[in-house]
């Protein structure tokens, strides 16, 4: 696939896989390389990194965070760590409905890895991504979603 000039989103790209895999990504330049991590602290570092590493060669590196299991609305409210929504009876019986009531349109608007993809989370600009790699650990966070 040739991603020249391509809106690349990598999830998990913080972490040590997903680092590497973004630094075989630059030399293709892509117009843009978002960097998904759950936390804002590995994000950032992991774009600044990137960024010192490749010497800006044309492609914006953005840093993005949350949890992509959880609603984007509670990233937005400063309420995404899993905890908080826990300790709310009313957002972890959505939380649940959420995870295993069938995909409505409402469960996948809702979302924020939904928004991740198609660029409506907050510091994208409305610009989905044109590939998505991922490189979280997903089978285990599944699995251990705590409801």
């Amino acid at each position: 696939m040739n991603i020249e000039g391509k809106n690349i989103l990598l999830l998990g790209g913080a972490g040590m896989v997903g680092i590497s895999v973004c630094r075989r990504l630059l030399p293709h330049h892509p117009a843009r390389l978002v960097v998904a991590a759950r936390r804002e602290a590995k994000a950032r570092r992991a774009a600044e990194q990137l960024a010192a590493e490749s010497g800006g060669e044309g492609t914006q590196i953005l840093p993005i965070w949350g949890d992509v299991f959880l609603r984007a609305e509670w990233r937005d409210a400063g309420d995404s760590s899993r905890d908080t929504v826990l300790a709310d009876p009313d957002r972890r019986r959505r939380l649940i409905r959420d995870i295993l009531d069938p995909l409505d349109e409402d469960i996948v608007s809702s979302s924020f890895l939904t928004q991740l993809i198609s660029g409506a989370a907050p510091g994208l600009d409305g610009i989905g991504a044109d590939a998505v790699i991922d490189c979280m650990n997903t089978a285990t966070a599944v699995s251990y979603q705590n409801i």
